[in-house]
């Protein structure tokens, strides 16, 4: 038979789009919660009072469980209970940000990254929650490891490294234009972190400490950082590159907001391309700007200013009711904003689109009956900037039987390749099957290897015996036409009689080979076990006959019949000499009737056989002991068998019986002690 080389190609796709997934599922915030399991944000009845702000979540990034939240003062399990020695962590309910970040290649092992308020004197400090202990819920284990010295401000968030596998957590500094950024790997957190002095100072200017708050956020690529600085002297948002392999952060675009107020929530686009903040424009208005980073020039980002949603707020200090407060990013790649004081989220629903194309709805999200104040200053900090890694894409390369030499492209977008053969090149070609390797290196450091796999591909068996039917499949890439023997050109079949079938394939390349089978159809066999039935205990054939098979049952018996006895599923799997199978199973549920017995009160034991006899045997008892006295209190009849059977052989009249009883039935028990009278009337 001929058969044809095909080349499988692994390509690397550098920084795919990305935004939070399984691990946002679940959001709890000022006094509301939101579920997005289903793809869409849904509300959830509320629950103890949350927190206005510093709030944090996190779920299971592969099944979307909720895990445990935290205010940074404290942590709180899937139940909404403390969790076990997290109280008195160093961080403050009102700060801007906390976060959550997992702990590289321990799954049960998360920290908590909290930060003093308004740039207090305790900075910022980690915890670890361990979610091994506590049948799952969960206890702090390490509890207040310093961080970032005081003064720092509340503007916390992480990075993904370019390796897909560790992290970068980002502080500011306060009295200061440093930038922390903060390894996190296998081992832990490393302490000592890369300090970038870049952009303006985030410090004290009357009437207060304004500039420690505001949200800091990083792109979902990986690539920018940016933070709003909430200052009545200096309003001011900040956008940074980020180089996600060594944490140094540089290269700011500053935006004069030329007011008071200053900006408050920050997000970025999933598509990386659009920055939106909300910001204090002055004392009547709140905004939600919105800014174009696809040019990548300073000049252009800051004039691509545009204003999304213009809101009136209350005049004066204090928290201004309605207005637009923290911006957080959803598993479904929407945009929701806190609304101060309300019922409701407002959404962008198309963060990706310029202008008022984004589809901004200000009464986005209900959160609970209305009326009621759920939302405050701020949203659930996630890891924006989550993505996995370099991507892969597998394209197929075919060749006919000759080896002749074919390109293999690593891809573009980085500045170098090193690859099995020693070639530096972006392609080389090669001309016989086997493994080929390439390491790839991007602008920012990272590297990633993958291999090429040539391997020899025959569609369909030579010779084979089905059972039934037998499923051809001979789809492949690179195929013009598939043309079977009768002129039936769906590369999927089904035959159900024996014979010699041939398949040619002809190739977009040119080449083409035919392809055949000698197939030998028999039928399997056919078990059946009967109806579905009800009892507790008794006697039932189960025959799953089959000539010239073996049998495996569900209780373990490899006989061709079994007795059941008990209620329960029972099933058997059978398997001719031609390796053909089939299974039944049969159902016996529990007669659950049976535990409503009731002593028979009269006998007639005048050898007509109607009531002549009590048959305890009948009644499904697991293990009986009766006694039964005459009027006189002399014993007449005691027994320890449940097929005891009393056939009065004394006087008329009335007798005093005790019993203890044992009924069994399924997965049930009924255990009773019962006395009363029987009457006999002969």
């Amino acid at each position: 038979m001929k058969k044809s080389l095909f080349f499988t190609i692994l390509l690397f796709n550098l920084f795919a789009n990305a935004q939070p997934g399984k691990e946002a599922w679940h959001w709890k915030f000022g006094q509301a919660q939101l579920d997005f399991s289903s793809g869409a944000p849904v509300k959830v009845s509320p629950g103890p009072s949350f927190f206005s702000n510093a709030c944090a979540n996190i779920s299971d990034e592969n099944t979307g469980q909720n895990l445990f939240f935290t205010n940074g003062l404290s942590a709180f399990d899937m139940n909404n209970n403390i969790i076990s020695n997290s109280y008195g962590m160093f961080g403050n309910n009102s700060t801007t940000q906390t976060l959550i970040v997992p702990w590289p290649g321990n799954p049960k092992l998360y920290f908590i990254i909290s930060a003093d308020k308004l740039a207090g004197n305790k900075g910022v400090h980690y915890s670890v929650v361990d979610l091994s202990l506590n049948n799952g819920l969960g206890k702090v284990t390490i509890k207040n490891q310093a961080l970032t010295p005081a003064p720092a401000t509340e503007k916390i968030t992480a990075v993904r490294h370019c390796n897909g596998v560790d992290y970068w957590i980002i502080t500011h500094s306060y009295n200061s234009n440093a930038f922390n950024a903060y390894l996190v790997n296998t081992s832990g957190i490393n302490t000592t972190p890369v300090v970038s002095n870049t952009g303006t100072s985030h410090q004290f200017f009357a009437p207060g400490n304004d500039e420690a708050t505001g949200y800091m956020k990083a792109s979902p690529n990986g690539t920018k950082v940016a933070v709003g600085i909430f200052s009545d002297s200096l309003p001011l948002i900040e956008i940074l590159d980020i180089n996600n392999s060594t944490g140094i952060i540089n290269n700011p675009v500053t935006i004069n907001l030329k007011g008071d107020g200053g900006a408050y929530g920050i997000s970025f686009s999933p598509d990386n391309s659009k920055l939106y903040a909300s910001v204090y424009p002055g004392d009547s208005i709140s905004a939600i700007y919105q800014y174009d980073l696809s040019s990548g020039i300073p000049a252009t980002i800051i004039a691509s200013q545009t204003v999304i949603k213009q809101i009136s707020a209350n005049t004066g200090y204090g928290p201004r009711t309605g207005v637009a407060y923290a911006l957080q990013m959803g598993p479904d790649s929407k945009i929701y904003i806190a609304r101060m004081s309300t019922d409701t989220l407002a959404v962008i629903n198309n963060p990706n689109a310029a202008g008022t194309a984004c589809n901004f709805q200000w009464y986005g999200v209900l959160l609970g009956p209305p009326g009621f104040q759920y939302a405050q200053y701020g949203l659930p900090n996630f890891i924006d900037a989550n993505y996995a890694g370099i991507q892969i894409n597998i394209p197929d390369i075919q060749q006919c039987n000759t080896f002749t030499a074919t390109p293999i492209d690593a891809g573009s977008g980085f500045t170098n390749y090193f690859w099995s053969t020693g070639a530096g090149t972006q392609i080389i070609t090669v001309s016989n099957p086997g493994k080929y390797w390439v390491t790839v290196t991007n602008t920012q450091g990272c590297t990633r290897t993958d291999t090429v796999n040539a391997y020899l591909l025959n569609p369909i068996k030579t010779d084979t015996l089905a059972c039934d039917v037998y499923h051809a499949n001979v789809t492949q890439g690179g195929v013009l036409a598939y043309n079977w023997f009768d002129a039936n050109h769906n590369p999927v079949r089904n035959f159900t009689v024996s014979g010699n079938y041939y398949v040619d394939i002809n190739y977009v390349s040119g080449c083409a080979i035919r392809d055949s089978i000698n197939l030998t159809v028999v039928s399997s066999p056919h078990i059946n076990l009967g109806n579905d039935t009800t009892f507790c205990k008794g006697n039932l054939l189960l025959s799953a006959f089959n000539p010239a098979s073996t049998y495996t049952w569900s209780t373990g018996a490899t006989s061709s019949s079994i007795t059941a006895t008990t209620a329960g599923t029972y099933w058997v799997h059978v398997k001719d000499a031609n390796g053909c199978t089939d299974s039944d199973t049969l159902i016996i549920k529990p007669e659950l009737t049976a535990f409503n017995f009731a002593m028979p009160n009269i006998v007639t034991p005048n050898n007509d056989n109607i009531n002549d006899v009590i048959d305890f045997g009948k009644y499904q008892f697991s293990s009986l002991q009766i006694e039964i006295y005459n009027r006189w209190g002399q014993k007449v009849f005691e027994s320890e068998g449940t097929d005891a059977i009393w056939k009065p052989s004394g006087d008329e009249g009335t007798y005093f019986y005790t019993a203890q009883y044992r009924i069994d039935c399924g997965t049930d028990s009924q255990t009773k002690n019962i006395k009363g009278y029987i009457t006999v009337v002969r």
